[in-house]
């Protein structure tokens, strides 16, 4: 059995997808970049791969939880991602990682 199509219906799912990859935006902007962060002092490969995917899974899982469809979350971690770039470091010094918003 399908459910209803109502423009009501559409406009609480939209609401509800645009308020959570808003939010998913802001709170990864906040949390990514000190997590990246940490994550550069490591000396191991592969770091940036497993966070990155994490983070995506995460953000999957949330959005499945409030009642979205997991590409939702997916979407949104895929936004906050775009906007954090790795600077490999001279040799012999730490590598990093670098966001927009902390230069």
């Amino acid at each position: 059995m399908a459910p209803d199509l109502s423009l009501l219906g559409i406009g609480y799912i939209t609401g509800k997808a645009l308020l959570f990859s808003g939010g998913g935006r802001v709170l990864g902007h906040l949390v990514v970049p000190r997590v990246l962060r940490g994550a550069g002092k490591l000396e191991t490969r592969g770091v940036l791969l497993t966070l990155a995917v994490s983070f995506c899974f995460l953000l999957s899982w949330a959005a499945a939880r409030v009642g979205l469809a997991p590409i939702v979350g997916a979407f949104a971690a895929g936004l906050v991602l775009d906007e954090v770039h790795y600077r490999p470091a001279a040799p012999g010094k730490r590598r990093t990682f670098v966001s927009y918003y902390s230069r």
